[in-house]
């Protein structure tokens, strides 16, 4: 790391050059050093589902600012509260999605779905502990759902073949390779 100083360039500059300098503000001063290497970092499941659900907001906030007619609604709806006005339309509604789609919140989605289904479809334990696994970590598999439940072969694929059957379930992909997703109407929430 390394201090910059009188240079008119680098003054007050941050952020990134390439992947091979960053600038940074701290204490008034321009600092610049080398671009992070993260290849050796693992995330928990936990920050990957935070990078996911950030990522879904970013996404989100893009297509409304692409939308005119949404746009303008987000504009009037911060200049009503006083506490808005001014500001921007694209981080407000990163935070508005966030906030509806934080882990806590979406836990209770999933619980809420997961009770819904219960009564509904009459699940088995085993299945309810699946579908949990799908909702939480948007992907299930038939060795995953023979781990998680600690059963063989022949028992996983008839609980997912009736979870197929309910409706519950959509399959994707062939043999080894099949993966078990949420239907479109589902997944959307």
């Amino acid at each position: 790391m390394a201090k910059v100083r009188r240079n008119l360039l680098t003054e007050n500059t941050s952020g990134a050059v390439g992947k091979v300098i960053v600038f940074k503000q701290f204490n008034n001063q321009t600092l610049a050093t080398k671009y992070p290497d993260r290849s050796a970092v693992k995330l928990t499941i936990s920050q990957q589902s935070c990078q996911n659900i950030f990522r879904e907001a970013v996404a989100f906030a893009s297509s409304v600012m692409a939308d005119q007619q949404r746009h303008q609604e987000w504009v009037k709806k911060l200049s009503n509260k006083k506490s808005t006005r001014g500001t921007s339309v694209y981080h407000a509604v990163i935070q508005d999605y966030m906030k509806r789609n934080s882990p806590k919140a979406r836990e209770e989605k999933v619980i809420a779905a997961l009770e819904n289904w219960h009564l509904l479809h009459w699940l088995s334990d085993r299945q309810m502990k699946g579908m949990d696994f799908l909702l939480r970590y948007h992907h299930l598999s038939h060795s995953i759902y023979k781990d998680l439940n600690e059963v063989s072969k022949p028992t996983a694929t008839r609980d997912l073949q009736d979870l197929v059957a309910k409706g519950l379930l959509k399959v994707s992909g062939r043999g080894a390779g099949t993966c078990y997703t949420l239907p479109a109407a589902e997944n959307e929430g």
